[in-house]
């Protein structure tokens, strides 16, 4: 098969939905990004305020496994042949070029040294997702094997409730008895990669009402879990609090099956598909540059607002602002890294 052709039955076959997914991942992204710029987690979780702050906060906490899950759903078929490797290029790259941004500005705006930054490149800013992003796809044709080699929907469906059980459905009890243990949370990432290959191969059962009902209950029951685990205390990222959470689990999956089923009507409209397609294609640079975007939003509410009341009844400007800001940085980030690919493909073909 051509190139050219190869090509063409990559557009023909593209899921508009993935996409439709990665973006409101990186939207929920923000969002979490919203209490963790405010006072959230210095305010005790007690009155009704709180909880619907937290609310929102937990439903939230599924944008990073709604990320992983998609790269299982995309990359489960994927063997350890030449050229995988080159696959990761681009989102090196993409994040090289927003981290750059991220420290120039903290020179221009915080005078902080090149070379202090430089040091802690793989750990500042929210560096900390490409971090993990490169070693999983490092080991993803490997996971592939382990999955793929099964023979039949059961064995597979216990690979994934084996990953789950020992990274995040202990770990997330271990959290709600106070317990330390749970050293397997750590890994978590695999499960949702996993989840993401069976949601693949076998797709999502629930109707929408039922997994909409499947989010929402989780959710609720996550916040009142969390009352009795941090009554009248301030939040603390916990296992039973965290992207590793057995609840979130739930709301990603139930969120990403929903979503999935949005393909038929946005494959329909060559305006939707455009839409979708672009942006889905900013998501990556503008998590990463987000982080220039927050620090401004984020002084500029502090400055105008002096009780975390206040700052909360801006909550929809803020995300809005920010998601906007981020994608706008984003597109030139994608201008710079399209540019240096065509450099790298025209020097592989040399």
């Amino acid at each position: 098969m051509t190139a050219i052709a190869e090509t063409k039955k990559q557009i023909t076959h593209r899921n508009y939905s993935i996409d439709l997914i990665r973006i409101i991942a990186f939207c929920l992204v923000v969002t979490v990004h919203f209490f963790l710029h405010t006072e959230f987690y210095n305010i005790p979780l007690w009155g009704v305020g709180m909880f619907i702050a937290t609310f929102v906060r937990n439903f939230a906490m599924s944008c990073v496994p709604l990320f992983v899950v998609i790269t299982g759903y995309l990359m489960q078929e994927k063997t350890l042949k030449k050229g995988y490797y080159f696959g990761i290029v681009r989102t090196i790259i993409t994040f090289l070029i927003a981290e750059t941004g991220c420290i120039i500005y903290d020179r221009i705006a915080y005078e902080k040294p090149f070379l202090s930054q430089i040091k802690t490149i793989g750990i500042a800013h929210y560096s900390w997702y490409i971090d993990m992003y490169i070693g999983l796809f490092l080991i993803i044709p490997f996971l592939n094997l382990a999955y793929n080699g099964l023979k039949s929907q059961k064995q597979k469906f216990i690979l994934v409730l084996s990953f789950t059980a020992i990274t995040i459905i202990i770990p997330s009890l271990f959290s709600i008895f106070k317990c330390t243990q749970g050293w397997w949370s750590s890994v978590y990432p695999l499960a949702y990669y996993y989840t993401g290959c069976y949601l693949r191969e076998y797709g999502f059962k629930l109707k929408t009402w039922q997994g909409i009902s499947a989010a929402l209950a989780s959710n609720l029951l996550l916040c009142i879990v969390m009352l009795f685990v941090f009554t009248k205390h301030t939040i603390r990222i916990y296992a039973i609090s965290g992207h590793n959470s057995v609840f979130v689990y739930i709301t990603t999956v139930a969120l990403f099956g929903i979503l999935l089923k949005t393909e038929n009507n946005i494959g329909k409209s060559k305006i939707k598909k455009s839409i979708v397609t672009s942006i889905s294609r900013l998501t990556l640079g503008a998590y990463l540059i987000s982080y220039v975007v927050d620090d401004i939003v984020y002084d500029i509410l502090k400055h105008y607002t002096s009780t975390t009341r206040q700052e909360y009844m801006w909550f929809p400007v803020v995300i809005i602002t920010v998601i906007a800001g981020s994608l706008c940085l984003s597109y030139f980030i994608n201008l710079i890294c399209d540019v240096i690919m065509i450099g790298i493909n025209k020097l592989r073909k040399i």
